[in-house]
């Protein structure tokens, strides 16, 4: 599948299609995430998995038989979803988007309270110091790069 194939929003068959949830950092996913795993489709408990090797064990585990499980990770890209369709899965990819320029001062905020950005220049800075630090930006690119081309920095 390509982005050129991608069609409109249609409505998900849980039948036969693996909803694969593809999560943008500081886009909502893990609310999203919460919710979906609080609530049932066609009655059935959502059961997430990791992977397609995931995806397989669970077919013959699944206690319901009007859904397919579905594919939940904190972050990936859509490697997953080729991977699937080249198992012969029909995959159902879902993103949920957010306005980048939003989603990057968020993720700049959110990363000043990690541990990983202990050390970091940016985590003295104010927002219009760092914008303002081109050399502090390189170091800390995955808070606007990753959102703004929406896939994992293992693909550069």
């Amino acid at each position: 599948m390509t982005l050129e194939t991608i069609q409109p929003l249609r409505k998900w068959n849980p039948k036969e299609e693996v909803l694969t949830f593809i999560h943008i950092g500081k886009s909502s996913g893990t609310s999203f995430y919460s919710a979906l795993l609080k609530n049932k489709v066609n009655g059935c408990p959502v059961k997430c998995v990791q992977s397609i090797a995931g995806l397989k064990a669970a077919k013959t585990r699944l206690a319901c038989p009007h859904m397919k499980p579905v594919i939940c990770l904190k972050h990936f890209d859509w490697t997953m979803v080729t991977e699937g369709e080249q198992n012969g899965y029909k995959m159902a990819p879902l993103i949920l988007f957010r306005e980048p320029v939003t989603r990057a001062v968020s993720h700049f905020y959110f990363r000043k309270t990690l541990q990983v950005s202990i050390g970091e220049k940016m985590r003295d800075q104010t927002l219009g110091e760092y914008l303002a630090d081109t050399e502090s930006m390189l170091e800390t690119r995955q808070i606007w790069f990753d959102g703004a081309v929406c896939v994992s920095k293992k693909n550069f």
